[in-house]
């Protein structure tokens, strides 16, 4: 975007309505998991609203980024199916099973796997200080949320937990 279109104001907005949304987010799932809605249309919902908001805003705002280059399709499908839809429909697995604080604690261990993911795939030298970060980042998280009071923990919601969590880094990769 050319400097001179950059508007900070409505970014500040744009991140503020995005946190918010974020943050009622698993009530929301909750309720609708309590009154009997099941995981795969919920995400399904949820994934197809975005789309839909997405599409109708670019289609408004900058037509010319709806145009997808064919060399790009799969690329985008793949990143569509795991970095999308399989996060949002292991992570609501995830919550019909364990709290919601704890399902995103280990949801959140995404970048620390985004990490390991540039070291060893890629072999960059990382600042040690960037896996101190992300380590605190999971660590404080988890006493936010006293996972260490969490009970007996449901192991297949965990494992949906860490799907969420895999599939979030694959989100990270593949948009970088």
């Amino acid at each position: 975007m050319h400097p001179d279109r950059r508007r900070p104001r409505l970014g500040y907005l744009l991140a503020a309505v995005a946190a918010a949304f974020f943050g009622i987010n698993g009530s929301v799932v909750r309720a609708a998991f309590e009154r009997g809605v099941d995981a795969a249309p919920l995400s399904q919902f949820r994934v197809t609203v975005a789309f839909a908001l997405l599409a109708i805003t670019l289609a408004l705002v900058a037509p010319r980024r709806l145009r997808i280059a064919r060399a790009d399709v799969g690329r985008l499908a793949w990143l569509g199916i795991a970095g999308v839809a399989i996060v949002q429909f292991s992570y609501f697995l995830a919550v019909e099973r364990l709290p919601i604080s704890v399902a995103l604690t280990i949801q959140f261990t995404g970048p620390m796997l985004v990490l390991l993911w540039l070291r060893i795939a890629h072999k960059r030298r990382l600042r040690p200080s960037l896996y101190g970060a992300v380590a605190l980042s999971v660590v404080g998280s988890a006493l936010v949320v006293e996972i260490y009071d969490a009970g007996g923990l449901d192991g297949l919601g965990v494992l949906f937990a860490l799907v969420a969590a895999v599939t979030l880094a694959v989100y990270f990769v593949g948009f970088e």
